[in-house]
C-alpha cells in the first residue's frame, strides 16, 4: 500500500529559520513532523535511530554541515534530502550530490511546496515496480523530465499507453522515423540506460504525478 504521508525531520541553527520551516511543513497535508533541531549532532544521532522519509536541512553549520550529514545517512536506510542555504556558492558545492532539491534562503511558500511534492512523489513512486528499474534510475529521469520539449512530452504519453511506433506515428501526425527521432532523444535527455524500457520509464512518469492528485498544496 503506498504511503500517504512522508515523515519529515527540518535541522537549521537558527530557530528562527526553522520556526519559518515548520510553518511550511504544518501547511502541507503530506507531511508529518517528527522532529526538529539546531544542533545537526543530535540530529544525526536521531536520524540514525529513527527511520524518516524526508530529511530538509541547512547546508552551513557549525561542528556537522548540511552536507556531513548527509553524507552520513548515505548508507543507512533511504531518506530522501532536501539542502537549503542562504549562501549560492553552498548550494553550487552541494549540487554534485542527489538530493531532491536545493533551496536559496528565503525560501518561499511555494518553492518549498514544489521541492517537498518532488519528494513525496519520488518516495511514494517508488514503492510501485516498473520491472525493477533501479530507484536512482526513475529519480534521474523524474529530474530530467522537464528538459524534454512539450512534443517529446507527448510522445511519452503515449509510449506509457503501450502505442507502437506506428500508432504513435497515426495519432501524432509524425513519421515513425520522426517517431524514433523523439524517442532517442528522450532516452538521452533522461539518462536511460538501454537495458530498460522507455515503456516503463514513461509509465512511471506519468502515473507518479497521479498519486498525489489528492494532495492539495
Amino acid at each position: 500500500m503506498i504511503p500517504k504521508t512522508l515523515t519529515c525531520v527540518l535541522v537549521d541553527d537558527e530557530q528562527s529559520n526553522l520556526d519559518i520551516l515548520i510553518t511550511y511543513v504544518n501547511q502541507i497535508p503530506y507531511l508529518v513532523l517528527k522532529a526538529t533541531f539546531v544542533k545537526p549532532l543530535e540530529a544525526l544521532d536521531y536520524l540514525l535511530k529513527t527511520p524518516t522519509d524526508l530529511l530538509i536541512t541547512d547546508i552551513s553549520m557549525p561542528r556537522l554541515s548540511g552536507i556531513d550529514l548527509y553524507e552520513s545517512l548515505r548508507s543507512h536506510g533511504h531518506t530522501q534530502v532536501i539542502f537549503i542555504s542562504g549562501h549560492v556558492e553552498r548550494i553550487i558545492e552541494a549540487l554534485q550530490f542527489s538530493v531532491v532539491d536545493y533551496l536559496q534562503k528565503p525560501v518561499s511558500t511555494e518553492r518549498f511546496k514544489q521541492a517537498t511534492q518532488k519528494a513525496f512523489i519520488l518516495t511514494t513512486g517508488n514503492q510501485k515496480t516498473y520491472n525493477d528499474i533501479p530507484s536512482e534510475f526513475l529519480e534521474i529521469a523524474l529530474a530530467n523530465y522537464s528538459t524534454l520539449s512539450e512534443a517529446e512530452k507527448k510522445i511519452i504519453k503515449l509510449i506509457s499507453e503501450g502505442n507502437t511506433i506506428n500508432e504513435i506515428s497515426d495519432l501524432a501526425f509524425i513519421s515513425p522515423r520522426t517517431v524514433e527521432s523523439h524517442r532517442l532523444s528522450i532516452r538521452k535527455k533522461l539518462q536511460l540506460s538501454s537495458k530498460y524500457r522507455l515503456l516503463d520509464i514513461a509509465k512511471y512518469l506519468v502515473e507518479a504525478p497521479k498519486q498525489s492528485i489528492y494532495v492539495e498544496i
